[in-house]
């Protein structure tokens, strides 16, 4: 979904976000966030309305600051809202650190493990 903002293709970032908010479990903030593009989507895909229009009542709903969020998504400034720049290493995603720390705890352990029944036999 947010490939396809980026990539400028509205429509199919409707349909995916349409889809994102009825089967998905969401955080408050993502959740108001997923649905405040919703409502912009439609908005810039219908040739008879302004989102001009209509951005005083979003802000006021949504907040400002996740409707510039949203407006910049949509307009293609913002890409990857809510995404962390990382890197191969990946830097900046510390549950992915946390989980690649316990695999390494668990194979040492195992090939410790498997140097004591190796040594024992």
């Amino acid at each position: 979904m947010a490939l396809t903002l980026a990539l400028g293709q509205h429509e199919e970032a409707l349909e995916r976000v349409e889809m994102f908010l009825q089967f998905n479990d969401n955080t408050v903030e993502r959740g108001l966030f997923y649905q405040a593009v919703n409502a912009v989507l439609e908005i810039v895909q219908d040739d008879e309305l302004e989102l001009e229009d209509y951005l005083y009542n979003f802000e006021r709903m949504f907040g400002e600051t996740t409707m510039a969020a949203v407006v910049g998504s949509v307009n293609g400034e913002v890409r990857f809202h809510g995404l962390e720049p990382t890197s191969m290493r990946l830097e900046g995603l510390e549950r992915h650190q946390r989980l690649i720390e316990s695999y390494t705890k668990l194979h040492a352990h195992r090939a410790a493990r498997a140097e004591m029944t190796a040594a024992e036999a």
